[in-house]
């Protein structure tokens, strides 16, 4: 609508511009006679629009760089060696000691459960040569894995059903469980 009028008011302007032709006189001419005469129309505006701003948003301040922050450094989780039974462990236990028969640091993983299953029971001991760690496990199930240095992986499976001492030898190409002296 404002396009409208404001084209409307454009066009008036203009024409109220040019004006009026003065009014020509009747020439005569000794053969005939003629009148000229131009009738202009003109648009006289009814009244004055005069443009406001409209209500736009001043401008912003522009956001000031800043510098991105130094990564922080993540401490490496500590491996936790030990025994984790969340039942608790009740019923008849062996002792299990592992041997370590290489010249490196050793992982081993041992996962299992009790014979009835209500008991289960994760492992992680860190063995290095000459110094076997002795664990207490009940009678049942069993899985191993052993890592040697992080790189080489080894798993298997035994199982306990009496009282007596078992060990397990590891060594680079074999692992041996059994009643060891």
């Amino acid at each position: 609508m404002k396009q409208f009028i404001l084209i409307g008011l454009l066009i008036a302007a203009l024409l109220a511009g040019c004006g009026a032709l003065p009014n020509a006189q009747p020439t005569v001419d000794g053969r005939t006679a003629t009148s000229t005469a131009s009738a202009t129309a003109t648009l006289l505006p009814t009244s004055t629009f005069t443009l406001t701003p409209s209500n736009t948003a001043e401008p912003s301040q522009t956001a000031t760089l800043t510098k991105t922050p130094k990564p922080t450094k993540t401490p490496k989780p500590k491996e936790v060696a030990g025994c984790f039974s969340p039942n608790g462990t009740s019923g008849p236990t062996a002792p299990f000691k592992i041997e370590n028969w290489t010249n490196q640091r050793v992982t081993v993983y041992i996962n299992g459960a009790s014979r009835n299953g209500n008991y289960p029971i994760y492992c992680t001991e860190f063995v290095r040569q000459g110094i076997p760690p002795t664990l207490t496990l009940m009678w049942g199930n069993y899985t191993y894995m052993i890592q040697f240095s992080g790189r080489t992986t080894v798993s298997g499976s035994f199982y306990i059903n009496d009282y007596d001492k078992a060990t397990m030898r590891i060594f680079r190409d074999k692992i041996q469980i059994g009643p060891f002296p």
